[in-house]
């Protein structure tokens, strides 16, 4: 699946690179994420309504949050490292180049295995340990629901800070993370709105 994902996505960013962006009122949206954006929250629908993950081994489960953890310190390494260079960073924004589709493929694929990782790790631990743990794990699906759009309004806010990209990432994601939880707590008091989502 990640990796027909990433194919597909490659295609779409041939006509939509990643710098294309289309301005809502607080947030705005990429085409070039549209197929990753359906491939995740499917999995995890499905994954979570089918509760599947709690058959699999839970060093399984590990690895895949541990390569997805490990793609992240990648990520920002080779971005401070090619910081500056346009010509670049362009071929793996997007176009027929084999940046963009090595780009598109390790995306796809990390998306797949951190939405394995995660969902399975909240599930399996929502019923034991401490309250505050139960109540953070069993919000951990409305965030994997919610936090697109989330993200997406703290990247537009921190927009006009000029620091290096990995900085803003670093930021965007540390307040993210509250961010989407309170959001998720939040929601499951509205009943449309939970079970809209399956919160």
């Amino acid at each position: 699946g990640g990796v027909a994902v990433g194919c597909i996505s490659w295609l779409v960013r041939i006509w939509h690179p990643l710098d294309e962006r289309f301005d809502l009122a607080f947030t705005y949206v990429k085409p070039a994420r549209y197929p990753q954006y359906l491939f995740n929250f499917g999995l995890g629908a499905v994954l979570a309504r089918a509760k599947s993950t709690l058959k699999i081994d839970e060093r399984a489960e590990r690895a895949c949050v541990a390569v997805s953890c490990a793609w992240m310190l990648v990520f920002l390494v080779a971005r401070a490292h090619i910081e500056g260079d346009h010509a670049l960073i362009a071929a793996f924004k997007g176009g027929r180049t084999l940046q963009s589709l090595g780009l598109c493929l390790c995306e796809s694929l990390v998306c797949g295995l951190a939405t394995f990782g995660l969902i399975s790790g909240s599930m399996r631990h929502a019923s034991y340990h401490s309250r505050l743990s139960r109540r953070l794990s069993s919000a951990t699906f409305g965030v994997y629901m919610l936090h697109i759009p989330v993200v997406m309004f703290w990247q537009t806010l921190l927009q006009p800070w000029d620091v290096q990209g990995s900085i803003k990432w670093v930021a965007v994601t540390l307040l993210s993370l509250p961010s989407s939880f309170v959001l998720s707590l939040a929601s499951r008091a509205v009943p449309v709105v939970n079970t809209c989502l399956g919160l």
